[in-house]
């Protein structure tokens, strides 16, 4: 089993990469990641890479992975930097 990227296939920006399952040792499930480009505070544009979460344990599916980028890039959720950035 390789950590290598795989493309969501219909969704931009989306990709996953399979991993053993913790609750079913023998099995994989994917890791849901999505990519995006957004401002900063200087108004420069700046690449985000964030991990949306696991396919069984999250319930993440493509459908849902494409819906939180989206929110992401329009700023309705925060990725987890810019939570921790908020808490200190």
């Amino acid at each position: 089993m390789a950590n290598k990227r795989i493309k969501v296939k219909g969704y931009r920006g989306l990709w996953y990469r399979e991993v053993e399952r913790l609750a079913v040792p023998g099995t994989t499930e994917k890791v849901f990641y999505a990519i995006f480009q957004k401002r900063d505070e200087n108004g420069f544009l700046k690449t985000h890479e964030v991990r949306l979460g696991k396919q069984y344990a999250d319930g993440i599916t493509p459908a849902r992975a494409n819906i939180m980028r989206s929110n992401l890039i329009e700023s309705r959720i925060q990725t987890p930097k810019e939570k921790k950035q908020q808490q200190h």
